[in-house]
């Protein structure tokens, strides 16, 4: 049964060619078995790399980030315990070119971690990771030191994080989350403040960007895709689909011969791609 999946694109500047930067997509998928398997999609979706994480939950989470210090590719996996005693969750890198382990990063108060993003700062040119958690979403600088903490977001009544992606607009950076209980908030990253508040009055987890002003998510009762419009504060509906039950949606596929599609997964144990 897979659990995540999230796609990737960058450019290697550090090809053995020289003054030559090769495209690079992978999609990378996380199963029960606490397997994550790298595909690369520009060689026919051929498996890359195998991690056997050796966790002792499921895998919940995974992102991908290059380390300018160390000038490697890393995967960063997150774990969700489903018993009471959650001190063995854990957020833990691993490298892209071995599988190997790199290090784990320490969460305080040992909280579930639902998702993981990395974010780029435009402003100080460095790595974030940010943690989505049981009531908060926490923010580390990759580039300091693996505990260095950056934010804290809140927000009263305190909601489940499930989901979320970033984008630029009007000279800022913004987070934009979701939560099970239907809302979707929209946070700026440099002030650190919540910015917009949109009650979808549906029951969703997972969110990715269509564009700057749309969004596309999950509906769990319909087994749907909706489009919410951020600015209008509006839901229209969207893709009919039984398997979006546990759906992971990412955005899109940059040089798909189908061009812009959603890649969706769920407990089927299927990946389907969506032509938007």
């Amino acid at each position: 049964s897979i659990r995540t999946i999230r796609y990737f694109f960058y450019k290697d500047k550090n090809s053995k060619e020289e003054n030559k930067e090769i495209d690079y997509e992978y999609l990378i998928s996380a199963d029960d078995n606490k397997i994550v398997i790298v595909w690369d999609i520009l060689n026919y979706y051929t498996k890359k790399q195998i991690i056997d994480t050796s966790y002792e939950d499921d895998i919940y989470s995974c992102a991908l980030f290059f380390n300018k210090n160390t000038e490697r590719n890393y995967i960063v996996t997150s774990t969700y315990s489903t018993s009471s005693d959650i001190t063995n969750s854990a957020t833990k890198l691993y490298s892209l070119a071995t599988g190997e382990y790199a290090y784990y990063i320490k969460e305080s108060n040992f909280d579930n971690i639902y998702y993981l993003l990395i974010w780029y700062n435009q402003k100080d040119k460095q790595n974030y990771l940010i943690q989505f958690s049981y009531k908060k979403i926490l923010i580390n600088n990759l580039e300091k030191g693996k505990d260095e903490l950056y934010a804290r977001l809140v927000h009263e009544p305190e909601n489940e994080h499930y989901s979320g992606y970033i984008y630029s607009k009007e000279n800022t950076e913004l987070l934009c989350t979701t939560c099970y209980n239907g809302f979707v908030h929209v946070w700026d990253l440099y002030s650190k403040k919540l910015v917009n508040i949109i009650d979808t009055k549906i029951i969703m987890c997972h969110i990715v960007q269509w564009n700057e002003k749309y969004a596309i998510a999950a509906d769990f009762e319909k087994k749907s895709f909706v489009i919410i419009d951020l600015e209008e504060k509006k839901i229209y509906n969207g893709i009919k689909d039984e398997h979006s039950m546990e759906v992971k949606c990412v955005k899109k596929i940059m040089h798909s011969q189908y061009g812009e599609s959603l890649i969706t997964a769920g407990r089927d144990k299927v990946i389907k791609v969506w032509v938007i």
